[in-house]
């Protein structure tokens, strides 16, 4: 299940300890496979794998913007979608295993279940389950495209979320178990809580809370869109989750580069605990490590680190050599222009920019 937390613990500080660029804006979240390599896609349609001090272990081409995020597989390579409309696995040496294709665009991250098979969705409306060798298992159709990333509850259950602004979930064989419709659109992946528990943003400006059975106990709000995905406490008992698109609230007649709230802490019961200003919009989703901090890449390519009172540690602009932060858009149908960060367990952050570059974070020693 989708926590948004990791075992290990950062390292304290914001230096950056490496960067490898690649040829486009990095929108897909790093993945570790282990042995030291680093998965990730970028808008030069190219999968990556980095490994030591950055230097390029492979690349293999798709034949569209890489926008998903890459799902580790038991042999130690990756499933990762492509704009190209594809489903590729590699091995850990970057060989082609199998090419899946959809309909459209896959922008949707693909979730490994506990046998290995393969979830993802799809810009043609279906959400889709392989076999861990390619071969189509069944497939579900919503009523829109599906850019959320699946998630699987407890029992089994799959989550996902659609543009047709519902929440959704399946059986492990792919039947309706139920949904739950939102005011706009479900980008975001769902967080399953210790409690059983779902957690779910919509940009209609709310994080949700849903019982297993499908009832919504409750709403709260956020300043604008939630895009990413809620993470969770190392205790349980918080919820991380952040606001996209920052724009004054209305009637404030306050000007557009005013910081507003961007992350927000809740406790279970939706209580709100504090939230942290910025003037940028974060439409990635937020990392906890082991002793509670939270790091989250805002759209301009700003890394932030806060502690669990709700107060920044750290910020660092991952804007390469430029003086202003990269811009650009993927066509995505929405403006997810943020990679989220994960953690080495030495406690190094790797996270993309939209300067093209992967960054490797921590502490120079």
């Amino acid at each position: 299940a989708h926590q948004g937390k990791t075992p290990y613990r950062g390292q304290g500080s914001g230096d950056i300890k490496w960067r490898y660029r690649s040829g486009g804006p990095i929108i897909s979240s790093p993945a570790l496979p282990g042995g030291g390599k680093v998965y990730f896609g970028s808008l030069d349609n190219y999968i990556y794998a980095v490994a030591g001090q950055g230097e390029l272990a492979w690349k293999y081409r798709t034949g569209g913007d890489v926008v998903s995020s890459p799902g580790i597989t038991a042999d130690g390579g990756c499933v990762i979608g492509s704009g190209d409309g594809s489903l590729y696995r590699l091995g850990p040496d970057g060989s082609l295993k199998f090419k899946f294709p959809a309909e459209e665009s896959i922008f949707s991250s693909p979730v490994l279940d506990g046998t290995g098979r393969i979830l993802f969705g799809s810009n043609d409306g279906y959400l889709y389950c392989l076999s861990p060798d390619g071969k189509l298992l069944w497939k579900y159709l919503a009523g829109d495209s599906i850019i959320s990333s699946p998630a699987i509850t407890t029992d089994g259950g799959i989550l996902f979320g659609a543009e047709d602004y519902y929440f959704y979930c399946l059986s492990p064989d792919g039947q309706l178990l139920w949904k739950v419709k939102t005011g706009l659109e479900v980008p975001g992946s769902a967080l399953v809580a210790g409690n059983g528990g779902i957690y779910w943003g919509s940009c209609d400006c709310h994080l949700y809370w849903i019982s297993p059975e499908g009832t919504v106990r409750w709403k709260v709000p956020a300043y604008n869109a939630v895009v990413g995905s809620p993470a969770l406490s190392p205790a349980g008992d918080v919820i991380y989750y952040t606001a996209s698109w920052i724009e004054p609230p209305p009637g404030t007649g306050k000007n557009k580069d005013t910081s507003y709230p961007v992350l927000f802490a809740v406790n279970l019961e939706g209580t709100a605990l504090w939230d942290f200003k910025g003037a940028a919009g974060i439409s990635g989703s937020p990392l906890v490590d082991a002793g509670g901090d939270i790091y989250v890449l805002n759209d301009q390519s700003v890394l932030y680190a806060v502690n669990p009172d709700g107060k920044m540690l750290w910020e660092l602009k991952l804007w390469g050599d430029e003086n202003e932060p990269p811009k650009f858009e993927a066509d995505t149908g929405l403006d997810i222009t943020a990679s989220s960060p994960c953690m080495g367990k030495d406690g190094t952050i790797y996270v993309g920019s939209g300067d093209g570059s992967l960054y490797a974070i921590g502490r120079m020693r």
